[in-house]
């Protein structure tokens, strides 16, 4: 049977591709209707349920054919829902998809010919279906199962039909869902494993066929972006404990699953926890799996894992998965912040080390329990953690292979030579570490908030994370699709966006909204694509037609009822804003959510000067003298000219940080002696704000030139800093300054990376003056006391080195590349 699905590539090219293959499922969830759980946030819409015994089901499928001989080019189109992971002759090749709405559901494509072997091929795919409503995947719909098409040298060799088998993968049972209907924990029983499952020589006894579905309402979309990149990581200290059993430190914080082999009797039960931290005591730490638990792997209780360790990565290890030591993997100048941050252990384990912190502070429980088969075992965890710690905790009769631990790390493909950054000021070198490592491991198949208690892409943080991973990474495929998963779920939502996507937990933030215009301007900079800046420009004035609803005469918005008015986050770091931030919000005019409308007006406006549009777009005019209106409103609302500051809202006499720093950011406060009472006014506040609303101050201190301030604040010793993140050991940047300054701190949370762009373009002023980068803007304002700094990065034009030091400050540039810049 023949099926055609569209396709579309890129930002909107459309073709159709043929399809033979038929979506394969689970029977269970065949015949079952299939839920939209698409709705606004404060819809009461139908009432939801969902079965339990559907939930977390992982389901193994395979395919054996036969190869005369392998051919020259083999091409897998894949796609799964939940998600899968992909094996052929028993050997990993990759995982996916980026999770995506059914009516715009990404595959993923891979080149699979050195898997392939003359005689019997077999295709193993373990699919997980989620079946709970959260930010982490597009799950509790009854969409579940997958299709694939092989195709060799042209000619189909493999298709996904009835003849592909299956089974339920019954060794993983749940061990509780944490997070916000993140994940479920996994008590894996090996007794009811097959382990030879993914080889073609593995019995078949117990296997089915699959379901097919004759009709679906998928529309697959070829993934804008690559795979992950999964490879193996290695601890870097491994210590025996006294009481039994094995404390493990990567030596920094990372995503992915822990990986070892253990035997032990049948029914034994090992205890693996994780956490992110060590507790501040011993206390509460107890073996917890049995009495006398001890490694009979050696005498290398200390030992790194030995040659060999990962060589098979487990489910999922990508194409060309491979082996990094632990003080490689995520390192960058200033490597080894927060290692060994009062973890005690010695080489050898000559001292205790403190206990892992496994129920975390940012409410996950990575506490699991695995039961042994009475054979060389291996978990295989499926779902992904955020952790740098490990303890493995064991009754006597388990013997634990030291050599075989090791993490399966996960993440967005990274060049980490793509962006270099070192200089004379240690604590510097540590802020831009931690801040990397933070955008590394929170960018997966899309950026998250935080890779353990949420997985969800928040569109406000991202206006952080895209413009840090922009030049860390030189690669914007990732910022590119972000953009597209806000936008197609305001095609089904609200066009005035919501704040999560994907996924299917609906929630709205009008702040956040009111950014996604800003991002794709930073996009087009970046970039320089004026066909996706063109395409995208609709759907960024959708969103000021949405709010226009809200809007009084004078073109303020009162009462944005539809979305939560956020203005900062945590609650404590909101400077105290005058204005009760209700849900919904109740009555009167307040400042920040304002500001962020005004200047989304001011960058729709540039945008259609850049394109050129202003013929096309009918009342643009009318826009721009709207625009000089809504200023006055503005400044006759809010300024206050006894204190030359504006307050939080109308009817206020609070002047906070946020309210002034947004003003001044978009160009709110007249240039003089007003923004000179605001940068006074920063100076003494600092950053009394969250580590969100940070980007925005530094931001507002460029665009005033106070660049000193900016490089101080950034490196600055007070309570609010990202020292303060240092100094309770941080690899990875925090959700909040500090781990106490919110009940559920995660300690990776890449929305506190506003150093990475504030050092390039503000500090060595390094900008592009055109789009894409083919002329830059190169103003330096390297303080005195920063007596080296040498910074490399890509960009869509090739890579830019600066060099300063006693002989100078000199910028290499790509080939053609001009430079606009100011004396020296």
């Amino acid at each position: 049977m023949v099926q055609s699905y569209r396709i579309i590539r890129g930002g909107g090219c459309k073709v159709e591709k043929r399809w033979t293959a038929l979506w394969i499922t689970d029977e269970r969830f065949a015949d079952r209707p299939k839920l939209d759980l698409f709705h606004k946030e404060m819809d009461d819409g139908q009432a939801y349920s969902h079965e339990d015994n559907l939930t977390n089901v992982h389901m193994l499928v395979r395919k054996s054919f036969e190869l005369d001989r392998v051919g020259e080019e083999a091409w897998l189109d894949i796609t799964a829902d939940d998600y899968y992971k992909l094996y052929i002759n028993g050997q990993p090749v990759g995982q996916g998809p980026a999770q995506s709405s059914y009516d715009h559901y990404y595959y993923n494509r891979y080149n699979v010919a050195s898997y392939l072997k003359p005689g019997t091929n077999v295709i193993a795919v373990h699919l997980y279906y989620h079946g709970l409503v959260c930010r982490s995947y597009n799950s509790g719909d009854y969409r579940q199962g997958m299709i694939a098409e092989l195709e060799i040298d042209g000619r189909l060799a493999a298709v996904t039909d009835e003849t592909w088998l299956c089974r339920i993968a019954e060794e993983y049972g749940s061990g509780g869902i944490i997070g916000y209907n993140t994940q479920f924990l996994e008590a894996i029983d090996s007794r009811k494993k097959q382990a030879d499952w993914r080889e073609p020589e593995a019995s078949l006894a117990d296997w089915k066929p699959c379901r097919t579905l004759a009709g679906h309402d998928y529309t697959l979309i070829a993934q804008p972006t690559p795979p992950l990149a999964v490879y193996s990581i290695r601890p870097k200290r491994v210590v025996r404990l006294s009481e039994g059993g094995l404390w493990i430190d990567f030596g920094h914080e990372l995503t992915g699953q822990l990986q070892l082999q253990a035997r032990g009797q049948a029914g034994d039960i090992v205890e693996i926890r994780c956490g992110e931290e060590l507790l501040e005591s011993g206390d509460g730490a107890g073996a917890g799996a049995g009495d006398g638990a001890e490694d009979r792997a050696g005498d290398g209780a200390g030992d790194r894992a030995g040659d060999g360790a990962g060589d098979r990565a487990g489910d999922g290890a990508g194409d060309g998965a491979e082996d990094r030591a632990g003080d490689g993997a995520g390192d960058r100048a200033g490597d080894g912040a927060g290692d060994g941050a009062g973890d005690g252990a010695g080489d050898g384990a000559e001292q205790e080390p403190r206990r892992v912190r496994f129920q975390m502070r940012c409410n996950c429980d990575y506490r699991e329990l695995w039961t042994l088969s009475g054979a060389v075992d291996e978990p295989d965890f499926y779902d992904y953690k955020a952790f740098r710690y490990a303890e493995i905790i064991a009754p006597s009769s388990v013997v634990i292979d030291i050599d075989s631990i090791h993490a399966i790390a996960r993440h967005y493909p990274l060049n980490e030579q793509a962006s270099r950054f070192r200089s004379s000021n240690g604590l510097l070198n540590q802020i831009w570490s931690i801040c990397g490592n933070g955008v590394q491991w929170g960018s997966q198949e899309n950026y998250v908030d935080c890779p353990s208690r949420e997985k969800g892409q928040y569109l406000g943080d991202n206006t952080i994370i895209t413009h840090a991973h922009a030049y860390l990474s030189g690669d914007l495929r990732l910022f590119r699709k972000s953009l597209l998963d806000f936008r197609q779920y305001s095609l089904k939502v609200c066009e005035g966006f919501t704040a999560v996507a994907p996924g299917h937990h609906m929630q709205e933030i009008a702040d956040f909204s009111l950014q996604w215009p800003m991002q794709l301007l930073q996009y087009y900079r970046q970039s320089g694509d004026a066909d996706f800046l063109r395409e995208m420009l609709p759907a960024a004035e959708g969103i000021l037609r949405h709010f226009a609803q809200f809007e009084r005469e004078d073109g303020l918005l009162e009462r944005v009822t539809d979305k939560w008015n956020l203005v900062d986050w945590p609650v404590g770091m909101r400077d105290d804003y005058d204005f009760p931030l209700t849900l919904p919000i109740g009555e009167g005019c307040h400042l920040v959510v304002n500001a962020f409308y005004y200047g989304a007006w001011s960058v729709v406006l540039q945008m259609r000067d850049i394109l050129d549009a202003q013929v096309q777009v009918q009342g643009d005019s009318q826009d721009k003298q709207k625009q000089v209106q809504r200023r006055e409103s503005f400044r006759t609302q809010f300024y206050d000219p006894e204190h030359r500051l504006f307050v939080d809202a109308a009817g206020s006499s609070h002047h906070s940080l946020h309210a002034n720093a947004l003003s001044l950011l978009f160009g709110l406060a007249d240039e003089g002696e007003e923004v000179q009472s605001i940068v006074r006014f920063i100076s003494q506040k600092r950053l009394s704000c969250g580590v969100y609303m940070a980007y925005f101050v530094l931001q507002s201190l460029a665009k005033a030139g106070a660049y000193d301030l900016l490089y101080e604040l950034i490196v600055s010793d007070d309570a609010n800093s990202w020292s303060t993140m240092i100094k309770e050991g941080a690899t990875t940047c925090f959700e909040a300054w500090s781990k106490e300054a919110k009940w559920n701190t995660s300690l990776c949370h890449p929305w506190a990376s506003a150093p990475i762009p504030m050092l390039i373009e503000h500090i060595a002023g390094i900008q592009p003056a055109e789009p894409g980068w083919t002329e830059v803007n190169f103003r330096p304002r390297i303080p005195a006391s920063l007596e080296e700094l040498h910074l490399s990065f890509q960009t869509v034009a090739g890579p830019f080195v600066l060099e300063h030091g006693k002989e100078g400050t000199f910028l290499l540039t790509p080939d053609g590349v001009k430079i606009r810049s100011e004396q020296l």
